[in-house]
């Protein structure tokens, strides 16, 4: 009986989580309020795990806010942390969610509405399986190939026109060893070709917030 009430309130419990889950209709999307002038750069990840593989794209926004010297701070209206600077007149929001990987849209889509941003004004940053360690791609748009912190900002944007890094951490022999190694850490050879890797995907990120900047 004890288990039966137990697990009924587990149910209930999911069930209040997910109506309270940020979604963004499509007709937020298309706001004429949307700020035209800005960019959110999120790294996924789990926020509690931020020394493992599937992590890392956080670590490369940690890179970015260095970077431009920006200070984080918590924002509860965003589900995350935020850094924020401007470049010339372009404003630049980076995240960090603090919600688990496969629920990271929700914290996107609480900074898109916060912020006021198009779907086409983010900016990803997660790893790829499919991509070799030390790779750094720009994708424009498109599915999430697998990747939950992509589908979960799909699912809560109802958008596929985010930009993305792709990180490459590489993909273990064995099919069934992979929740173990993107949950693992990098060896100390790996960290060599990783910290060459972060820099190039700051490389890229800088140019991109440049060229929007430019454009504004």
């Amino acid at each position: 009986m004890v288990t039966l009430y137990r697990a009924l309130r587990q149910v209930l419990s999911d069930i209040r989580f997910r109506l309270s889950a940020p979604t963004m209709p499509e007709s937020v999307s298309t706001s004429v309020l949307q700020n035209p002038t800005r960019t959110v750069v999120v790294g996924l990840g789990n926020y509690s795990m931020p020394g493992t593989r599937h992590s890392v794209g956080m670590r490369v926004v940690d890179k970015l806010a260095e970077y431009y010297n920006m200070q984080w701070r918590r924002a509860r209206d965003c589900g995350g942390d935020v850094a924020t600077t401007t470049l010339d007149k372009h404003s630049v929001v980076v995240l960090k969610p603090r919600a688990f990987m496969n629920v990271n849209g929700e914290s996107v889509a609480k900074t898109v509405r916060r912020f006021q941003v198009k779907p086409e004004d983010v900016i990803l940053v997660h790893d790829d399986l499919d991509k070799p360690l030390g790779s750094c791609v720009l994708k424009e748009g498109g599915s999430a190939r697998g990747h939950n912190g992509v589908r979960s900002t799909i699912s809560c944007l109802n958008s596929r026109a985010m930009r993305r890094v792709r990180v490459g951490i590489g993909r273990p022999a064995a099919r069934d060893k992979v929740t173990s190694y993107v949950l693992g850490r990098f060896s100390r050879e790996e960290e060599e070709v990783v910290a060459t890797m972060m820099d190039r995907c700051v490389d890229i990120l800088v140019k991109q917030l440049r060229d929007k900047s430019v454009l504004q």
